[in-house]
């Protein structure tokens, strides 16, 4: 790792730009940062933090030119490592899967019929290159477009910072009209006023909801049938 060159980080990544998610420790995300560089100079391109069908989340995710996918799987210290004994789960959803270490974690006790990247926050070494077993084109079609969807959004979220918070301004918005129309209000009105069909006079009940989501029965001015 000593031979790494140390380039300037907007120079290849850019990764000032994209803000840390706050899920991962300062090892975790200089293992990364090494990890994407190495992987770009070998002319792959990666992506990070990937939700799978499985419901894992894929540290780093990477596409060669052949259209190999790649998930990388970060461990930062041995008892991230002894806390994992899922990972086989990641192997349905790549040909090749590597974890990724620093330098001071014993690279012994990493599976040895997984790749193996030894990186800080300047590059990476492959210790160990990871044997390849190829995807079913079914399998490797949903992957490839969850890599293209997720890289998409990415950059959208980088263009528009704000984006998510109007987002989630508009589903709440969208949430108080579905609950208006459900109770018969539109946006002038009030409190929402439910009254019950009568068959008789003695049999009209009204009530006047203080919340709208309180949505508890109508108390009847005299009774109900």
């Amino acid at each position: 790792m000593a031979d790494e060159p140390r380039v300037g980080a907007r120079s290849v990544l850019a990764p000032d730009a994209m803000p840390a998610d706050g899920r991962q420790s300062d090892r975790a995300l200089a293992v990364q940062r090494g990890v994407r560089r190495h992987l770009r100079q070998a002319g792959l391109a990666s992506i990070c933090e990937v939700t799978l069908k499985s419901g894992r989340r894929a540290d780093i995710m990477a596409l060669s030119p052949a259209g190999e996918i790649w998930i990388v799987e970060i461990k930062s210290s041995v008892a991230d490592l002894r806390s994992d004994a899922k990972w086989p789960d990641y192997t349905d959803f790549c040909d090749r899967f590597y974890f990724a270490t620093l330098a001071d974690v014993p690279h012994d006790i990493f599976p040895a019929d997984a790749g193996l990247f030894v990186a800080d926050g300047y590059g990476a070494h492959c210790l160990r290159e990871a044997g390849a077993s190829a995807l079913a084109p079914a399998r490797r079609k949903a992957v490839t477009l969850l890599f293209a969807r997720h890289a998409a959004s990415t950059l959208h979220a980088l263009a528009d910072p704000h984006l998510e918070s109007r987002e989630a301004g508009s589903a709440r918005r969208r949430a108080d009209a579905l609950a208006r129309r459900a109770l018969g209000e539109d946006a002038l009105q009030g409190p929402a006023v439910h009254v019950e069909p009568p068959r008789g006079f003695r049999d009209v009940a009204v009530a006047q909801l203080v919340d709208a989501p309180d949505m508890l029965p109508a108390h009847p001015v005299r009774r109900h049938r």
